[in-house]
Parts: C-alpha cells; sequence; structure tokens
C-alpha cells in the first residue's frame, strides 16, 4: 500500500530514474530472494551485453522480488525459478517463469483491465494477496513507461514478462 500511495493515483506519476544495469538490479533481487528462502534456485541469465534501462532500482528490484516469492507462495508444484533478460528492440524484457501449477484463467484480462485478481484454482495454496502483488507490479512497470504481460505456459508453470525501455 506504501507503494501505491507513493505511486499516486493521477494516472500521471513521474519516478525519478536513472539508468541502471538490468542484470545487477536482478541480481540483487535474486540474492535477496536466496536468502529468504534458502531451499529454492533461482537462475538468473543475461546477455553479455550490458543492458541498461531508466529505473528506480528499488521499485524495479521489488517487483522481480515480488514475482520470484509468487513461486514459492502460489505456484504448487514449482522447482525451478527462472528470470531471463534480453534486448527486444528498443526494449529490455525480463521474463520469470516457474514449472508450477500456472495462473488461473482470468488472470491475464484481470491484470489488463487493473481489476481484482481471483484465486479460484485448485493449485492455489489459498492465500490472500496474490491479485494485488501482480496489479501493483503492473503499476509500477507503466509508471516506467513499460508494460506487463503473465500467462501460463503450455508446457506448465507461469511466465511474468516485463518491458522496460532500454537506454
Amino acid at each position: 500500500l506504501l507503494t501505491i500511495t507513493r505511486l499516486g493515483g493521477d494516472g500521471e506519476t513521474k519516478l525519478i530514474t536513472r539508468p541502471e544495469a538490468v542484470e545487477e538490479v536482478m541480481a540483487s533481487a535474486a540474492a535477496k530472494f536466496r536468502r529468504r528462502y534458502p531451499g529454492y534456485h533461482v537462475q538468473v541469465t543475461a546477455p553479455e551485453e550490458l543492458l541498461m534501462s531508466p529505473m528506480d532500482a528499488t521499485l524495479m528490484e521489488q517487483v522481480v522480488l515480488n514475482l520470484l516469492e509468487n513461486a514459492v507462495n502460489h505456484a504448487a508444484g514449482a522447482t525451478r525459478i527462472r528470470v531471463s533478460i534480453a534486448r527486444q528492440e528498443k526494449m529490455v524484457q525480463i521474463t520469470v517463469l516457474d514449472d508450477g501449477c500456472g495462473f488461473p484463467p482470468e488472470l491475464p484480462g484481470s491484470l489488463t483491465e487493473g481489476g481484482a485478481l481471483p484465486l479460484a484454482r485448485s493449485c492455489a495454496d489459498g492465500r490472500r494477496g496474490l491479485g494485488l502483488g501482480l496489479t501493483l507490479c503492473s503499476a509500477i512497470i507503466k509508471a516506467h513507461g513499460g508494460r506487463m504481460t503473465a500467462e501460463s505456459r503450455p508446457e506448465g508453470g507461469a511466465q511474468v514478462t516485463l518491458w522496460l525501455p532500454a537506454g
């Protein structure tokens, strides 16, 4: 809720950003995740090229940490979590994926429409908070001039992809 307040409700929020090495921000989020969840392995892959993006590094780290924690708390059966970074034209693409149960079918539409997200899925553990966290992540990405998608993978698991401006 504090982050929502920080972003404001006017839809025109201006973040204070500076160019950051995306791999370093992702590695920092992964390191924090490993300290909190030593029994889980997360793999971060990045290209040889140094990818920079203007961002609030603290907020972006929190977004990725939230996505990693969702894999632990809501992705029943997940054994692998991966974060990959790539350049896609003028954007930096960050993908977080797991091999758990995937998302409820209602998720993608709810995310893009800004609505509350349901947890009506037999593999969900019944905890509340998944929807608010993903909606907040999406708002943070949009405030950075990017976009976010979430989908279940055909081979199983969930995939959340973030696109941020390269710079």
